[in-house]
């Protein structure tokens, strides 16, 4: 079986439980449309392009410590739905919905959101005994709690600090890790936690998803700053990324006339200046800073994934995963220029 065919054999297989717990747990039709509607946005598990890591990243660490992926489709389906809700709830609070998006809409959509994330909660806590080694629930469910939590407390501070600008690099770091590495964490410890039902071995996996995950969102951070996004670009909105609080940190930088418009919270800034500001960005050095730093995290979870080498086959799915580099091609694309080292 080719590595396409594979891919697809999986991504099937977790579609499937997908669809059938909606069928299973969700009585009203209109309710399941509107999950759906949710699941098949563009890169989710059901949309035509699924561009996602992360029931791969599941499926990967179980065939890692168990030999077969297939045991873990109903916790890779439940992390799919748990990604998604997190992307609707981030965009509403956001206020990246449209501004056509009226409240009615918004409600559902708030309400969908809220009922993937119990849906997964629900997969997960009914996982059937005959299928894992140990089948450690309890365990699974402690783990996405605390993940949860986490993740709510990156999303508050994303919020918090947005607009502010007395902050600095290592908060705004603090932020992006809450975000982003929980649910990388969790998809792959508990992937390797239902393969082999060892948590000191599950917690190693994880180690290497949390920074697998908060490299990708820092160069998710660096596209975000894109003026071509619009109103989704992070200098329309003034979140205190990264690169934008490396660049307010700098003193040589703070009375430039466009970091002192974008610290007046009543300016609006308009696509040319939001362009311009970039390059002052770009001068400053604050996208390689932040470029570097996201290539650090990576580099950290080649050497965990290394480490787990030595121990086990690994498949080549998950090395494949980190030198796909995605953040790379999006710090291409910002400007920066090719970067080095691509390879890990």
């Amino acid at each position: 079986m080719s590595d396409t065919e594979r891919d697809s054999t999986q991504r099937e297989a977790v579609r499937s439980q997908v669809t059938s717990a909606m069928h299973r747990f969700v009585s009203e039709s209109s309710y399941r449309s509107t999950l759906r509607g949710i699941l098949s946005r563009r890169g989710h598990i059901l949309g035509d392009t699924v561009d996602t890591p992360w029931y791969r990243l599941v499926l990967f660490c179980c065939e890692a410590t168990s030999g077969q992926w297939e045991v873990a489709t109903p916790v890779a389906a439940a992390v799919e739905m748990l990604v998604a809700a997190g992307n609707v709830l981030d965009d509403l609070e956001d206020d990246d919905s449209g501004p056509r998006v009226d409240l009615k809409k918004r409600a559902i959509q708030t309400n969908g959101a809220t009922g993937l994330l119990h849906l997964g909660r629900k997969l997960i806590s009914e996982a059937d005994p005959s299928v894992s080694r140990s089948a450690p629930v309890a365990a699974l469910l402690e783990a996405l709690d605390d993940t949860m939590l986490q993740a709510y407390t990156g999303q508050h501070m994303d919020l918090w600090l947005e607009g502010l600008h007395d902050i600095n690099v290592g908060q705004s770091l603090r932020m992006t890790q809450l975000k982003a590495g929980p649910l990388g964490w969790f998809a792959c410890y508990s992937g390797a936690l239902v393969g082999c039902g060892d948590r000191d071995i599950a917690l190693h996996f994880g180690d290497f998803g949390w920074h697998f995950s908060v490299s990708a969102q820092l160069g998710n951070d660096l596209h975000g700053l894109s003026p071509s996004l619009q109103q989704k670009s992070d200098l329309r909105r003034r979140k205190m990324t990264v690169p934008i609080s490396s660049l307010l940190s700098d003193s040589c930088y703070r009375d430039h006339p466009l970091v002192r418009r974008f610290m007046d919270r009543d300016s609006i800034l308009g696509m040319r200046e939001e362009g311009e500001l970039y390059q002052v960005l770009l001068a400053s050095g604050a996208l390689h800073f932040t470029w570097v730093l996201a290539k650090m995290y990576q580099l950290k979870a080649a050497s965990v994934l290394a480490c787990l080498s030595r121990e086990r086959e690994v498949p080549d799915g998950l090395w494949h995963l980190l030198r796909e580099d995605r953040h790379n091609h999006k710090v291409e694309t910002c400007g920066i220029g090719a970067c080095p080292y691509k390879q890990v």
